[in-house]
């Protein structure tokens, strides 16, 4: 928000992008890659020949598919629900809308940090928890806070998504077909 004030909209985005390059740039090539392993990939834990997989396969591209919607409707219309329908300025609509992502950030870190410690199954349930308790909290917004309170709820839920369906496909379709995987999904 300063920083659009300070340079404009373009400047800010400009200086963001540089942001990214110097801190991204130096870090990559300081970050040391695991040598290859003497050991090729282990098989996923589905046969592909075997309809398990086929059903495994079909549900998550089906809940990628549901989900999809959700998340751009709410990006796209948020700020307009928050301004119109209920009286947020412009500025107020967008503090908000970065509330959401800055919680994502959190999300994103908490979810890797429990899928490190717990079955992904059920950090993903925990996420969508989050997602579907923040829902109702909207219908709440005359009560003061609530929406503050949707949106690092629903941040949380955003980021963690976005980092658990990632290891999920891994770990039921194996890492070897990782890529190909989440580009289907």
């Amino acid at each position: 928000m300063w920083l659009t004030r300070a340079v404009g909209w373009q400047g800010a985005l400009q200086v963001l992008g540089a942001l990214i390059i110097v801190v991204a740039l130096p870090l990559a090539l300081v970050v040391k890659e695991h040598p290859p392993s003497p050991q090729p990939y282990p098989e996923p834990r589905f046969n592909r020949s075997r309809s398990p997989c086929a059903r495994v396969f079909i549900c998550s591209s089906s809940a990628a598919c549901a989900r999809s919607p959700r998340w751009e409707a709410r990006n796209q219309h948020l700020k307009l629900f928050l301004s119109l329908d209920h009286g947020y300025s412009q500025a107020g609509a967008a503090r908000i809308a970065s509330l959401v992502l800055a919680s994502s950030l959190v999300g994103r870190l908490g979810a890797g940090w429990l899928a490190d410690r717990f079955a992904k199954k059920y950090v993903m349930l925990l996420i969508y928890l989050l997602v579907v308790s923040a829902i109702p909290l909207l219908l709440l917004t005359g009560a003061r806070g609530t929406i503050y309170l949707f949106a690092v709820v629903f941040g949380l839920g955003l980021g963690g998504e976005y980092m658990v369906i990632p290891l999920m496909a891994g770990e039921l379709f194996g890492e070897r077909v990782l890529g190909r995987t989440m580009g289907v999904v």
